[in-house]
């Protein structure tokens, strides 16, 4: 069985055409949200950084994919990154963490070289797949297993939140729980 991961960023603010509000830092106890297992992500199709078309469907096909929700100008996004960059080498080929980010392909990439990521980067500039998750602050995320059913979401990120993230990710497909350096994430 295989998973998909999204992660969604956003501010305090509620995404607008301008994106995400800042501050995603919050414990599990009082940010995670755990959806239903049987209900279909919203679907979305995107185009990379580098101009290829992705969908959810094909993300998730097969296995996990983790679609990290970023506000380009919030320092909690940029913070965040390198945690869900270690998700994706802790599980390799076993999961895929893409960042959904509102900006332009250009913006997109000055990013992700700013935060030093390897994760693919999904541009969506006026927002549609981050209202279609529903995404109010960063540094959220939303777990989707192969196939396309939510698992959980995330709303912020902690210590707690990533760990939880990293078992959830395991159990989904049938592989031990890898220890994910959480060195300077919030502890709540």
């Amino acid at each position: 069985m295989h998973l998909f991961i999204t992660l969604l960023a956003t501010s305090s603010l509620l995404f607008d055409k301008g994106g995400p509000s800042h501050g995603g830092v919050g414990g599990l106890n009082r940010m995670q949200i755990v959806a239903n297992a049987s209900t279909p992500a919203p679907a979305f199709t995107g185009k990379t950084v580098d101009g290829t078309t992705v969908s959810l469907a094909s993300l998730s096909a097969t296995k996990p994919v983790v679609l990290y929700f970023i506000e380009k100008a919030c320092p909690c996004s940029r913070n965040a990154a390198i945690y869900f960059d270690r998700i994706q080498a802790a599980y390799g080929k076993d999961v895929t963490v893409v960042g959904v980010i509102n900006g332009t392909a250009i913006e997109s990439r000055a990013w992700a070289t700013a935060a030093n990521v390897t994760f693919m980067l999904i541009t969506d500039e006026d927002c549609d797949i981050i209202h279609a998750y529903k995404i109010e602050r960063s540094v959220s995320s939303t777990l989707i297993a192969s196939g396309g059913t939510m698992v959980k979401s995330y709303p912020s990120y902690s210590i707690q939140t990533l760990e939880d993230l990293s078992s959830e990710v395991a159990k989904l497909i049938n592989k031990p729980t890898q220890k994910i350096s959480t060195e300077g994430a919030p502890a709540k």
